[in-house]
């Protein structure tokens, strides 16, 4: 796999494990603010503000990277139940 089609799946796969990666470890880290300090609780709230808006472009460019392969490639159809 190559050209568009290789970059369009690499840009996809990087993005989604971004997205998931990274939500899955801010909620992890989110468990040790029960025992943390005013000031290290207001760092995890801007933290978190900072990332929700970073995860909302990383799932966008996900979804448009995923929708422009299954337009590209003859064998995926939207019509599909795991892509739908």
């Amino acid at each position: 796999m190559g050209g568009l089609t290789g970059v369009l799946t690499l840009i996809h796969i990087l993005f989604a494990a971004a997205w998931v990666g990274g939500a899955i470890l801010l909620a992890a880290y989110g468990f040790t603010m029960v025992k943390a300090d005013t000031a290290t609780r207001i760092a995890f709230n801007k933290l978190s503000i900072f990332a929700g808006r970073a995860f909302s472009i990383f799932a966008a460019i996900a979804l448009i990277a995923g929708v422009w392969l299954v337009l590209r490639l003859d064998y995926y159809g939207l019509d599909q139940a795991w892509i739908s």
